[in-house]
Formats: C-alpha cells, structure tokens, sequence
C-alpha cells in the first residue's frame, strides 16, 4: 500500500498494488505492479436537478458499487427507478405498474431500461442462491440504466429549455 496525494483534490489518499503477470496484445510477457484499488473512490454522481431525494438514493446506490456491494447497489437502483416515477406524478404501489403507467413517456429504450432495472431489482431482493448472485458488472449496468432514465427525467429537459432560450436569443437578435 502507497500513501499519497490525490491529483484531484490533494487530500491523502492510498492505493493497493499488486504483482501481476500479464501479456499485451503481441503476447508479450510483462511483469510488475499494478495498481488494485485507490482510495478514497470516486463515486458516480447523479445528473444536474435530480430532486435531493433522489441524489440520496442515487449516491446510495452509487456508493454501493463502488465499495463492491452489488446486491446492494442493484436494490438501491431499483428503489431510486421507484422515487424518479412517484416523482413523475405515478401512483405509490408495485414498481412494474409504475412503469407501465410511464411507459409512453419513458419511450421504448427507457421502457426496458426501467423493465430491466425492475426484473434485476426483483431477482437481487427475493433470490438469494449464491451461486448465481449478481456481478459488480451486473450492478454497473443496471445502474447505468438507472443515470439514463433519471437523464431522461431531470437534467435533458433542463438541457433542451436551455437550448430552446439560446435559440430564440438568437431569432430575436
């Protein structure tokens, strides 16, 4: 383990190394140390004008994935689908008849995105065979998901009003 500085904010930091073998893409055999795991994490954050909330829940299941917590992560992502569409003016209640009643305001690709979250989110609360437990992998694309439709909610209508003025700037000068 090295102690050092971040180069982002200059507070302490450490990372774990480890010796590796490895090749390259010629086949080449290297060998030396490789960074594991730094510290402090950068979490993902959630986009511009996510009501706080939600950025707790997003945050939550941010932090979960990067501490390689994704069960965690997967639930907390479904938990924050849930928030976003009873922020969106959805009845409290199942998940699946959420998404449904958005279903033509979320458009086809957010529609699966928000299904998959849904079905992941339910095998992650109520399967618990460890031999097929979710992937940190897994956890990341779900989560994806989840910054694409809290996108889709909050930040690219903000994008698109900001245009929108810029535009008729423009036609009124």
């Amino acid at each position: 383990m090295l102690r050092c500085l971040c180069p982002n904010c200059d507070k302490d930091s450490a990372v774990l190394y480890a010796w590796k073998t490895w090749r390259d893409g010629t086949g080449t055999p290297h060998k030396g140390w490789v960074a594991q795991k730094m510290w402090p994490t950068r979490k993902p954050r959630a986009p511009l004008y996510v009501p706080e909330g939600i950025d707790k829940l997003y945050t939550e299941a941010a932090g979960a994935l990067v501490h390689g917590l994704p069960r965690a992560c997967i639930l907390m992502t479904r938990t924050a689908l849930s928030a976003i569409l009873e922020e969106e003016g959805n009845a409290r209640g199942p998940l699946a008849a959420q998404i449904e009643a958005s279903r033509e305001r979320l458009g086809g690709g957010l529609f699966e995105a928000a299904e998959t979250i849904r079905g992941v989110g339910n095998s992650g609360a109520h399967d618990f065979n460890v031999e097929d437990d979710w992937t940190l992998q897994d956890a990341k694309h779900v989560f994806d998901f989840l910054h694409e439709v809290a996108d889709w909610f909050y930040a690219r209508p903000k994008r698109l009003e900001a245009l929108s003025e810029k535009a008729e700037a423009a036609r009124d000068s």
